[in-house]
């Protein structure tokens, strides 16, 4: 296939460092191991790993199901700390 397009990105140079260190091990350069990711991601239809929220790994079922309630008709009142604690 050829390859005439290109993705261009910005990181911290320091964490590109270590991406390109842990490539480097894997035998691996940095544009092979991104085609590799868009491949997959195209082979599963999506990421090809779970995702979760860092704060709360039921964050989106939480807000599916508020989605559904304002839907519904159905009005929830928390309080701020209600709130916070939810997010930790």
């Amino acid at each position: 296939m050829a390859k005439s397009a290109s993705i261009n990105m910005r990181v911290d140079p320091e964490f590109k460092k270590k991406v390109e260190k842990l490539f480097s091990e894997l035998g691996l350069s940095t544009t092979e191991a991104i085609n590799i990711f868009l491949h997959q991601a195209l082979l599963q239809g999506g990421l090809p790993f779970e995702v979760k929220n860092y704060k709360k790994a039921n964050y989106f079922a939480e807000l599916h199901q508020s989605i559904e309630q304002l839907e519904q008709g159905k009005i929830v009142i928390k309080t701020v700390d209600e709130l916070e604690e939810t997010a930790n």
